[in-house]
């Protein structure tokens, strides 16, 4: 396929391409957080001095966070995960026998490193699916 200029106006009329902000000009690309944080990003560069190039890696640093996110967030659907659990949601309360500092050690994994086996026994609903993933 040859490269036509015709195809691209906007990449070759310097009036029209000044006149648009940065910003606008990445509408349409596939760098999603690349357009969302250039100006913040653009700005907080001018103020630290920070060069060209420091810039543009934070920049493309943000699409790569971002991108590996939306991974991680589709594979995650994709699987049919029901639900993400973590310790952050599980209710202590609920489970009032279980020392919620002890759960934590266990969140460590350093019974790993002790070849130590874990097993979780309880009644229905009293979150051990939940620990253990």
């Amino acid at each position: 396929m040859a490269f036509c200029a015709s195809a691209y106006p906007q990449a070759f009329n310097d009036d029209r391409s000044r006149s648009r902000s940065r910003p606008d000009a990445l509408q349409g690309t596939q760098v999603a957080a690349v357009h969302e944080h250039a100006q913040a990003f653009a700005q907080e560069a001018s103020r630290q001095g920070l060069a060209h190039v420091a810039y543009l890696v934070r920049l493309l640093e943000a699409e790569h966070d971002q991108r590996c996110q939306r991974r991680a967030a589709r594979r995650i659907k994709e699987a049919g995960i029901p639900l993400v659990k973590t310790l952050e949601t599980f209710d202590f309360a609920r489970a009032a026998h279980l020392p919620e500092s002890h759960i934590r050690e266990l969140a460590s994994c350093a019974f790993i490193d002790r070849a130590e086996p874990v097993i979780f026994l309880g009644e229905p609903g009293t979150g051990k699916t939940h620990l253990a993933t």
